[in-house]
């Protein structure tokens, strides 16, 4: 009990009751168990900004050939002002407007230089600074996948999430904090060391922000889930637009978010969740998983009520692809194949089965292109 993981799941292993796979659901009680499920899900997150106008604003404008691009600002609190990316394709699935739409969420990976960069490319590859275009290689097998999906017909809109891009701490050159100030001046602003020391000091930093959210009463998965349900509530305003066809994807932390944004928001039809399914007392252990969980998932007293499975399973009876790799060192494999069942067990119990589908790969910690065609062909069946 001195290992704080095993410590954790002991005090939580007695309490978790809210599966659907409890013997005390029926097929019957699904939308029962949703609502309410769902309800404690929200009140779990601590965070529900006031609603204000989403004051858009274009920033810019840019033709891709087969589909434009829009920069905008919009905001999702009155605290919160956002730069989002919006890609219209020339030509609508199916060649009828509106068309659908993907929120598509950007992941982690320790790199907080860049938020919607990484999986919005722009017109011209050489724009990109080389360790942009070498991350997007190694996670995304080069692409960038939201431009994938609008030449396939969406409406895709990226935002940059809490921490990341444009919303990340933003020192001065030379302004630093210490003990970083001195080391930070020496350095040129967006070389490969100082970028290199740029990730080391968010992510030094990264429980400090954690501790001022749990201070105000906010979790963080709370500010990712509040500010992407508010990107579903700008594409929702676009002619071009279907509001009834909107999916979400995402890789990693944009794995967590998806699954997240599709429990939390029943606006999302089909959602596909890609390297972050996995069951959270698999992920304690101090020792065997310690880079799995970060500041940037916690949710406290979750797995006392909910394990990640059962947040995804909100999806239910909507279409959820979960893809994962076996050489994905993040999660342990037995781990990864026990939520996937759970998951399966969760949609064939709701008399959903075919809703729900489990894929894991030969592959590392990517979403890599076979990985993205089934996923785009799964947005393809579905919306």
């Amino acid at each position: 009990m001195s290992n704080c993981g095993e410590f954790a799941a002991a005090i939580a292993a007695a309490a978790r009751h809210r599966t659907f796979l409890d013997p005390a659901y029926r097929r019957a009680d699904l939308d029962t168990w949703l609502r309410t499920t769902r309800t404690r899900l929200l009140d779990l997150l601590h965070y529900a900004p006031p609603r204000c106008d989403l004051a858009v604003e274009l920033a810019g404008r840019e033709d891709y050939g087969d589909h434009i691009r829009e920069s905008i600002q919009l905001t999702t609190a009155p605290w919160s002002r956002v730069p989002c990316e919006v890609l219209i394709p020339k030509r609508p699935r199916d060649g009828r407007w509106p068309a659908p739409a993907v929120v598509a969420l950007h992941c982690h990976g320790g790199v907080f230089r860049w938020g919607r960069e990484k999986i919005v490319a722009p017109l011209d590859p050489a724009a990109d600074h080389s360790v942009l275009r070498r991350y997007r290689e190694t996670l995304y097998g080069g692409r960038g996948y939201a431009n994938e999906l609008a030449r396939r017909g969406y409406v895709v809109a990226v935002i940059d999430a809490f921490y990341f891009g444009e919303r990340r701490l933003r020192y001065p050159h030379g302004g630093w904090p210490e003990p970083y100030r001195t080391d930070e001046a020496a350095l040129e602003p967006d070389s490969d060391e100082w970028l290199r020391l740029l990730n080391r000091v968010h992510q030094e930093i990264q429980p400090r922000v954690a501790g001022a959210l749990f201070q105000a009463g906010v979790t963080w998965p709370g500010v990712y889930a509040s500010d992407d349900r508010r990107t579903i509530d700008y594409l929702q305003t676009r002619a071009d637009v279907d509001p009834d066809r909107i999916a979400c994807v995402g890789l990693s932390v944009g794995g967590y978010r998806s699954a997240f944004l599709v429990a939390a928001d029943e606006r999302i039809r089909a959602a596909v969740t890609v390297g972050w399914m996995c069951g959270l007392g698999d992920l304690w252990p101090v020792g065997r998983w310690p880079n799995s969980v970060g500041w940037v998932h916690y949710v406290p007293g979750l797995y006392q009520e909910l394990d990640l499975p059962d947040v995804a399973s909100l999806a239910c009876p909507r279409p959820l692809l979960v893809i994962q790799g076996s050489k994905d060192r993040l999660f342990p494999l037995e781990g990864v194949q026990r939520a996937l069942g759970k998951l399966d067990a969760v949609y064939d119990k709701a008399g959903a089965t075919g809703h729900f589908q489990g894929s894991i790969y030969d592959a590392p910690h990517q979403f890599n292109p076979a990985m993205q065609e089934e996923a785009f062909a799964w947005l393809d069946r579905w919306l």
